[in-house]
């Protein structure tokens, strides 16, 4: 049996651990290409990453050469991988629904009108040139980067003067911000109509609640819910400590969540009136 092909971007350790087990090699190929962003030296390289070029080059290297391109790297590898896809003609998500799912902003603009009973109220702080006004959802609030990795800079707010101290970075830390969330903000210029970028944050009313995961996959149009899972964090933290499954919440809540999600719409044009208000 011919071998399949897999590009694997942006791989950790335990992606190499894990698909260059024997147990594969009768099947697959793996190929690797990226840095790892949470390990020096390799997220030095963030400094000059240019995702445009980057998928131009992989276009270039692998067309005709690969059967497929995945990457676990939520930050911006499952996108460059959706655009590396559609590049090559290869099955894989629509990179405006990755943009439009991983933008907090715009995830909850699609969820108000999707499910708007379970969409708390938030509003766009673009800090860039800073923050002169409270949001019109007023204090207290919670506050998040619209685009970032494991909570960085996520906290409750209680007043005007701690949302400026939050958002008051130094040169190296606005420097840092901003080439952290740039390959999104390329890549979201081609293939969204959107007009706040990812140097912004989103304030939303407080919610009080257990904090799980719905996991599950689409498929042609359908989605698969495949469990629920309970997020542990540390006690009187929001530091994550550990999944725990099956979940403990109660059945019947289980399954109205479940249901939800199963009456989502099957599919939604990717259109600016969807992401209004």
């Amino acid at each position: 049996m011919e071998l399949r092909r897999i590009l694997v971007l942006f791989p950790k350790d335990w992606d190499r651990v894990e698909l260059d087990h024997p147990r594969y090699q009768a099947d697959y190929r793996f190929y690797y290409e990226g840095f790892d962003l949470f390990r020096f030296p390799d997220n030095a390289l963030l400094l000059t990453f240019d995702a445009r070029r980057f998928v131009d080059r992989l276009v270039r290297k692998y067309r005709g050469r690969i059967d497929g391109v995945i990457s676990n790297n939520e930050h911006f590898g499952a996108l460059i991988a959706a655009v590396l896809a559609q590049r090559l003609g290869l099955p894989g998500a629509d990179p405006a629904l990755i943009i439009a799912t991983q933008h907090k902003y715009y995830s909850r603009c699609l969820q108000n009108r999707i499910v708007p009973e379970a969409t708390p109220r938030f509003e766009a702080l673009p800090y860039v040139g800073g923050i002169n006004s409270p949001p019109e959802l007023g204090f207290p609030c919670f506050v998040k980067p619209v685009k970032a990795t494991y909570s960085v800079l996520a906290r409750r707010i209680d007043s005007f003067a701690q949302l400026r101290a939050l958002m008051d970075f130094s040169p190296l830390e606005s420097l840092i911000l901003r080439k952290l969330v740039q390959p999104f903000d390329d890549l979201m210029r081609v293939y969204t109509p959107f007009t706040i970028g990812a140097q912004a944050m989103i304030a939303e009313e407080i919610l009080d609640g257990v904090q799980v995961n719905v996991d599950g996959y689409v498929h042609d149009g359908r989605i698969h819910v495949l469990g629920i899972v309970d997020e542990v964090m540390y006690p009187g933290t929001q530091a994550f400590m550990r999944f725990e499954y099956p979940s403990r919440l109660a059945p019947d809540v289980q399954q109205r969540m479940d249901c939800t999600y199963r009456k989502t719409p099957r599919r939604h044009r990717l259109q600016p009136r969807l992401f209004q208000r």
